[in-house]
């Protein structure tokens, strides 16, 4: 009897699994494998067709969950540097999961990626599934480019920016509408030498969210940017920011000497710009297309006050990739929130979900 229990408990396939990860818990093999599942080391080798036979093509998503577009860049940019250290093809394709997609093709595709960027390889993401040889990525090999340390820092430290720029500068070409909005843009706006630029994050910052910096207040920014601007004589300033409390108090502080872009979408509440709905044509295909005009403007100046976000350390990487660095960084921190991480979520997904009933 107990034999004929024993079975119907084995063919009961979630208790056996359960039973099994309490029974085997303590046990050193299993922590070890554990630690080794989806690691730096682990590789996930499928064969579904005969194309490239020469190569290894590494097929990298995007995280989606509504990330900010330089969160995303950097994610892609630690995959990137595991594919280059394993010489592996990377094939990009960012889904409909991503903020960033539209419905409609942009520039001739449907890969948010290449809305943007050049593709990473001469293989198409339409050929991965015919390959003979794709490699799938796991999470912790992004880490590659850090060490392989957990620690999400939003600055990072000087050899990290050189790697990001290294990266960066090898797989992340900017496709040729994108290059000539940007550079269309760049001289309009005349950033010349003696550009201070200042980026100024608000909006979702003021929430606290854990592992997010904490806001700075523009106030602050403003005290800040006069002691430099006193100090160093520089011609002009550069303001990009989600904040609209920040850029009127910069319009009235400096006038004509500020240059900021006007077609920027920005709030002075506590939800990010880029999680809002908007009856503009392609309104989320130009958020990506505007942060990474911001991005290369903040680039193209000769110093920076910041806080610390995937922006403006994008933008100090994305000129670290074109041979040059910043005659002067100041970095503004009050530390990173304590929010619950479930809060963040329910934040963002209540968010995410309010605003797509509205797009529908």
């Amino acid at each position: 009897m107990f034999e004929s229990w024993k079975t119907k408990l084995r063919e009961n396939k979630s208790f056996y699994y359960y039973s099994n990860l309490i029974r085997y818990t303590g046990k050193k093999e299993f922590k070890d494998f554990v630690r080794g599942f989806g690691g730096m080391d682990t590789v996930l080798l499928q064969h579904p067709g005969n194309l490239y036979p020469e190569n290894l093509v590494y097929c990298i998503g995007n995280v989606g969950y509504n990330y900010g577009f330089f969160a995303e860049i950097r994610d892609l940019l630690g995959y990137l540097s595991y594919a280059d250290k394993f010489c592996l093809t990377p094939v990009v394709y960012w889904d409909k999961q991503g903020y960033y997609t539209e419905r409609e093709l942009i520039c001739g595709v449907d890969n948010v990626f290449e809305y943007y960027f050049c593709p990473t390889s001469p293989i198409k993401y339409e050929e991965v599934f015919h390959c003979r040889n794709v490699v799938f990525p796991f999470p912790r090999q992004r880490l590659t480019i850090t060490g392989g340390e957990w620690k999400y820092d939003y600055w990072g430290n000087e050899e990290l920016r050189k790697k990001l720029g290294m990266i960066y500068k090898k797989y992340c070409k900017l496709n040729i509408v994108t290059c000539s909005y940007i550079e269309t843009n760049l001289k309009e706006k005349r950033l010349r030498e003696r550009t201070l630029g200042i980026h100024i994050r608000g909006t979702d910052f003021k929430r606290g969210l854990r592992n997010h910096p904490l806001a700075v207040d523009a106030k602050e920014f403003m005290a800040c940017t006069k002691k430099v601007i006193n100090k160093y004589d520089y011609k002009q300033i550069f303001l990009a920011t989600d904040s609209l409390e920040a850029l009127k108090l910069f319009q009235a502080e400096f006038g004509e000497h500020l240059i900021f872009y006007e077609d920027v979408r920005r709030s002075d509440g506590d939800v990010g710009v880029h999680l809002l709905e908007s009856d503009r044509k392609n309104h989320h295909y130009k958020l990506g297309l505007e942060v990474l005009r911001d991005a290369y403007s903040l680039a193209a100046c000769d110093a920076l006050i910041a806080g610390k976000s995937n922006v403006s350390l994008g933008a100090w990487y994305i000129k670290l990739s074109k041979g040059e660095d910043y005659t002067k960084v100041m970095i503004l921190d009050r530390g990173s929130g304590n929010a619950s991480g479930r809060e963040g979520k329910r934040y963002f997904a209540s968010v995410a979900d309010r605003e797509e009933k509205k797009r529908k």
